[in-house]
């Protein structure tokens, strides 16, 4: 039985070294602008918790695929239910294509399907609880900045009475904003934004990245369900104790030196402050958490105790299914390229020729916005931390004997791109509505909003740039947005029109927006029948089990 077990070994191993090489190919290939963009993220601060998400992602699939092993099982079924996996990953990555505001996320979504199919093919689940480590690759995909920016509003109202109280200071209370009032040494009172210092990201990535390692305890575990759930509990919620304590220690930070520094001072020192390290934290707690609460000790993997046909699994098999893995990945790497390359002609950017790069950076304003229409810019420092962007611009656009003021942002990255509600949240506006509508061949943005007793409407525009200089060709996306005050449903159409007569380049249009119903459409029935066929696999495979029963392995042979 010891040289089954070692053959069984080296055969994991072969399986693991295959799948890897796939999954480096589909990097190289396929998701090579994805990981270039989440190597751009990882340097914000939002967004660095995906550094140690994908290292606890990789570490939990290794350890839980050691224990559970490799089925190398081809049948019609599996083959089937795996190419729909590969169908879902192509459809989410054409439309990431199509949504400039969540192509990061639908692209990440995409790599994370493409991932657990690949695994798919190689491994058989023996239990509903074997799926568990299959999910975590789910969680390296970014959270989209609007779901931030909504925990941030709601979290900040609670932060907020924690430092008001510790701090003796006073909190401003309002329906869309929340200010803590400081009394600084030079500036006398000064009103601090709790929304602009308090970032929701710090809870929600303390709590993800703890998911892979609760992942691979309750499959390795032997302990009972019970046992495991409030030990599972516990873990999570410390990394949620965590995050927020953190974030109330930042607020708290910045009150207490602006008191004698002033607030920009302030909020400069402590402007950066990465989840990467809520993140680790969290990890490293619930490790020792679950290392000191209970028993992970090394077990038959899974396929052996089981008592699976492992005479029959000879070398030819294995190489096999490896084999037709490596045809299934190539092909649909290719067909997808093949693809992209087809619809290339329909993806549009906005190119402009600059001296350089860092000009264009300084001084978009320059390039994107028609001279004889802006009457003054200004650099935002503000609004450039809250929203993490390259930077930010505050403009004012004149027609006959109309101003507009607005923003202008640029980014290198969609991923990077927060609410326009935030950056009203923090001004003290109270959002009310926000909604896109197509205007022709272009989608516009809306948000209506409402301070002082006055409703105002705010239009914007996202747009894709290249930039083309001598030192090579660089992507940013170009975010303009103008308000006016809001007097009836005409003022749409002019705030729109407004706004594409104050851009100096034209706007990319959405010429294959229509494809996007479709594509939602087949990826939802591409899931429903996978949940069919999980079900209904279960459910023989149960009835299988009690016909049969399952004889284990002797473990004293081994």
């Amino acid at each position: 039985m010891t040289s089954t077990l070692q053959e069984y070994r080296a055969k994991l191993v072969m399986g693991y070294l295959v799948v890897m090489s796939l999954i480096a190919l589909l990097i190289q290939g396929m998701y090579r602008d994805y990981f270039e963009t989440v190597v751009k993220l990882v340097f914000t601060e939002d967004y660095s918790y995906l550094l140690v998400a994908f290292s606890t992602v990789a570490v939990s699939l290794y350890l839980s695929y050691r224990y559970m092993g490799l089925s190398y099982e081809i049948q019609l079924s599996r083959v089937l239910s795996n190419s729909l996996l590969f169908i879902i990953a192509v459809m989410l990555y054409h439309a990431s294509k199509l949504s400039l505001d969540y192509s990061v996320q639908l692209m990440g979504l995409s790599f994370a399907v493409m991932l657990i199919a690949t695994i798919m093919f190689v491994f058989k689940p023996l239990s509903p609880g074997d799926t568990i480590p299959l999910i975590t690759p789910l969680l390296t995909v970014p959270i989209p900045a609007s779901v931030l920016d909504r925990v941030t509003t709601s979290l900040s109202r609670v932060i907020g009475k924690v430092a008001a109280l510790l701090t003796g200071t006073k909190l401003v209370e309002a329906q869309a904003f929340t200010m803590i009032e400081v009394v600084t040494a030079n500036d006398g009172v000064r009103a601090l934004s709790i929304e602009a210092v308090c970032s929701g990201i710090a809870m929600l990535s303390a709590a993800i990245v703890i998911f892979p390692l609760l992942a691979y305890y309750i499959t390795a575990s032997r302990e009972k369900a019970l046992r495991k759930a409030v030990v599972s509990a516990i873990a999570f919620a410390t990394g949620l104790l965590i995050g927020f304590v953190g974030n109330t220690l930042r607020v708290i930070s910045i009150v207490l030196v602006a008191k004698y520094y002033g607030v920009e001072a302030a909020t400069s020192i402590f402007h950066y402050s990465p989840s990467a390290i809520y993140a680790l934290l969290s990890v490293i707690t619930a490790y020792a958490l679950i290392s000191k609460l209970a028993r992970i000790a090394y077990a038959v993997p899974r396929p052996l105790e089981a008592d699976t046909n492992l005479s029959g699994l000879r070398w030819e098999y294995v190489a096999g299914t490896l084999i037709l893995l490596l045809f299934m990945v190539s092909a649909v790497q290719v067909s997808t390229v093949l693809s992209e390359n087809a619809l290339a002609g329909e993806a549009g950017t906005v190119a402009i020729k600059v001296d350089s790069v860092g000009d264009f950076i300084e001084n978009p304003v320059k390039y994107l916005v028609r001279s004889d229409m802006v009457s003054s810019y200004v650099y935002d420092a503000f609004l450039t931390r809250v929203t993490g962007s390259l930077a930010m611009y505050r403009i004012s656009v004149v027609t006959g004997n109309d101003t507009y003021p607005g923003l202008l942002e640029l980014v290198d990255t969609t991923g990077r791109l927060h609410t326009l509600q935030l950056c009203f949240s923090v001004q003290g506006y109270r959002v009310l509505n926000a909604w896109n509508e197509q205007r022709g061949s272009l989608m516009v943005g809306y948000i209506m909003s409402e301070k002082d007793g006055v409703l105002y409407l705010l239009t914007y525009m996202l747009t894709p740039v290249t930039v083309k200089s001598t030192s090579g060709d660089y992507a940013f996306y170009a975010r303009v947005s103008l308000v006016k005050p809001y007097t009836g449903a005409g003022d749409l159409e002019t705030a729109a029109n407004t706004l594409l007569r104050s851009l100096s380049v034209s706007p990319v249009p959405v010429l294959r927006e229509s494809a996007v119903p479709g594509l939602a459409v087949a990826c939802s029935t591409s899931v429903a029948v996978l949940v069919i066929y999980a079900f209904v696999t279960y459910l023989y495979n149960l009835v299988l089990k009690r016909r049969r029963g399952v004889v284990p392995i002797n473990k004293t042979e081994l």
